[in-house]
């Protein structure tokens, strides 16, 4: 994996990030919501930050599908791990 260490202009980035992850999350005021919606539209780093958050989550929507769990998952995760500890 590649790291980019990014240096962002706006110094308002984290608490923007956040807030955009409670908003794709539905879990933001609709005066914050307001507020972040106001500023990413002028502010290029958060926008991209934005629409970096707005694809991971649809491709963990679109791309990822639910399967069941079966129902002795837990005590074969045990049994292993126990069997790792024996080794």
């Amino acid at each position: 994996m590649i790291k980019v260490n990014r240096a962002f202009q706006c110094s308002q980035i984290n608490k923007n990030i956040r807030l955009v992850r409670l908003i794709l999350d539905g879990k933001c005021s609709q005066a914050e919501h307001s507020c972040v919606v106001q500023h990413i539209n002028n502010c290029s780093d958060c926008f991209e930050q934005y629409e970096v958050e707005s694809h991971i989550r649809f491709l963990f929507k679109t791309k990822l599908s639910k399967k069941p769990i079966p129902t002795n998952f837990a005590s074969q995760i045990r049994d292993k791990c126990n069997l790792q500890n024996i080794k």
